[in-house]
């Protein structure tokens, strides 16, 4: 006779639509363990309101959901269930990451606006959404190339249109500091092209 609380009796239960105490069960064993493996994976990762508590979270509601849909019919018993729950954390774990890098690159308000600008021009061509993509895609590298935040705001105000004067004002520099800037960025993308070409 099988164990009432064995993972392998939990797994059938689950799989044939109980929920409740059965999630709770098996989020007490696992939950700590994998909690560290989602601290591992975001080692390094900017500070943001999700952390590996989140990552955890989402994994389970992912597995929880995904397994009563009938997706994991190869999950037997505890030699099973582990790796897939690891797998499904690390992932999980890896977009918050992505998505915490996408949103610190989109929140600098002129980088924002050098993409919209990127979009206007592209659409008066008429590019296929693809294109569109790639393009903006090559121009958040190439602002990536640059080094130092001052060369970044320099190349993007360029970008949408300001006048070196315009730059040097809003920033509070003088106007042969802007003009040496733009030649630093010149120089850079000159390599970032010779690197992928």
């Amino acid at each position: 006779m099988q164990n009432e609380h064995s993972i392998t009796n939990l797994i059938e239960r689950l799989q044939s639509g109980e929920q409740g105490t059965i999630q709770q069960e098996l989020w007490n064993r696992y939950y700590v363990r994998l909690v560290q493996v989602a601290r591992n994976k975001l080692v390094g990762s900017p500070k943001q309101a999700e952390d590996e508590d989140d990552a955890v979270l989402n994994a389970f509601h992912s597995f929880f959901y995904r397994i009563q849909q009938g997706q994991f019919p190869d999950v037997r018993d505890r030699s099973s269930l582990w790796p897939l729950l690891v797998t499904i954390t690390i992932r999980k774990a890896i977009h918050q990451r992505r998505r915490a890098a996408a949103e610190k690159r989109r929140s600098a308000p002129l980088s924002e606006k050098a993409s919209n600008w990127l979009l206007e021009e592209l659409r008066d061509c008429n590019p296929t959404p693809e294109i569109s993509v790639m393009a903006e895609e090559e121009v958040r590298k190439m602002l990536d190339a640059l080094d130092k935040d001052s060369h970044r705001q320099v190349a993007e105000m360029k970008l949408l249109g300001f006048t070196n004067r315009e730059i040097s004002e809003k920033l509070g520099v003088i106007e042969r500091t802007v003009e040496r800037r733009l030649a630093l960025i010149r120089n850079c993308w000159s390599e970032y092209g010779d690197a992928i070409a």
